[in-house]
């Protein structure tokens, strides 16, 4: 079974050999919660997409962040270098 979790993200349910449901995020490597209904595991994979997302936007901006500054760094040392 397939659920589309929006904002159109693909979740595929299996059932869990100790009951309830499990889940995992095509679209999200390691992105996987359970539930015991289908509900609770709607809900906790949202959860998990937004956790995955939000680590991903701060990973990001860091990298981003480091990347400015070793350029600004590498820059003066040409300049100082001049």
């Amino acid at each position: 079974m397939t659920m589309t979790i929006p904002p159109f993200y693909t979740a595929l349910v299996h059932e869990a050999e100790e009951g309830g449901y499990w889940a995992e995020v095509v679209e999200l490597s390691g992105c996987v919660s359970q539930g015991e209904t289908l509900d609770e595991l709607r809900r906790n994979i949202r959860e998990a997409i937004e956790a995955v997302l939000t680590a991903s936007a701060q990973t990001s901006g860091t990298a981003v962040r480091e990347s400015k500054a070793k350029y600004h760094k590498s820059n003066a040392a040409k300049s100082d270098s001049a």
